[in-house]
This record gives C-alpha cells, sequence and structure tokens, in this order.
C-alpha cells in the first residue's frame, strides 16, 4: 500500500524527491525522508494531533504538515487480472 499526500503549501506546489537519507522504522521497514526542491526542506510520514501527512522535519517548512490525502493500493498486473478477471487493456497502434 502507498499514501498520497498533498504537494501545496502556502498555494505553492512543492516538487518533492527522495533525499537519500532514512529515519525510524514503520513495520520494521526504514522510511525515506523526502526532500522538496524548492526549500530543501525533509519531510516524514507521521501523525499529528490526529492528522496524518508529511510533516517537515527540518528546514523552511519546519513542523508544518502537508496532508494525506488518500492510500492507494499498488498490484502487479498479475494479482490485478486474479482479481479482476473480465479486465481488457485498450491498445492503441
Amino acid at each position: 500500500m502507498a499514501v498520497v499526500y498533498s504537494r501545496q503549501i502556502d498555494e505553492r506546489v512543492l516538487h518533492l524527491t527522495p533525499s537519500g537519507w532514512t529515519y525510524g522504522e514503520i513495520r520494521s521497514t526504514s522510511v525515506f525522508v523526502l526532500m522538496d526542491k524548492e526549500t530543501e526542506s525533509l519531510w516524514f510520514p507521521n501523525e499529528v494531533g490526529g492528522r496524518r501527512g508529511l510533516v517537515c522535519i527540518g528546514g523552511f517548512h519546519a513542523d508544518r504538515m502537508l496532508e494525506k490525502l488518500y492510500d492507494l493500493e499498488v498490484y502487479t498486473w498479475q494479482e490485478w487480472k486474479a482479481l479482476h478477471p473480465g479486465t481488457k487493456i485498450v491498445h492503441e497502434q
């Protein structure tokens, strides 16, 4: 499962990229710290006051949050086809 977060803060859209750092563990897995290209602030998934999102752990946007929008389920084609055998692929040439 993946999570989709807002990238908008103060009327700006941030461009997030892996920072090269990992931090903590969620379900026995280290989690990538993201960095926005605009300010090089560092973002980490967390929950604050019952709200889930990306929390800025360092930089210009320190202690700000990018809201969680929704969970996204990721499947391989084989998994999808097993769950939805009637699925057809549209192919243009």
